[in-house]
């Protein structure tokens, strides 16, 4: 196998870690996916406790130097939540971040 394609041979990652103790409970999985110079990988956490909850996901993908990551946090208690969207874009040391409320 010559170099070249040893490089494009994608590298995959799934990582699950779970805890529950009384009332609250943990869930935390990773997902991730790497060939050559770009990278993608999604991390989802919650936390509950009783009808309290916090939920958050995470997407990045990276391509060369730039870096592009989407992450969407809920809190809920009961029937109610409320959630924020936060995206950025990272090419180098320049930064661009957006954070929407729903």
């Amino acid at each position: 196998m010559d170099p070249a394609s040893a490089q494009r041979k994608p590298t995959l990652l799934l990582k699950k870690t779970s805890f529950t103790r009384g009332k609250t409970s943990l869930l935390r999985t990773r997902k991730a996916i790497s060939w050559g110079k770009t990278s993608a990988s999604r991390t989802k956490t919650k936390v509950r406790r009783g009808q309290t909850g916090l939920a958050i996901g995470t997407t990045t993908v990276t391509h060369g130097e730039v870096t592009s990551s989407l992450s969407k946090a809920t809190i809920s208690q009961g029937k109610k939540s409320v959630t924020v969207v936060k995206t950025s874009v990272k090419r180098g040391k320049e930064t661009q971040k957006l954070s929407i409320p729903k």
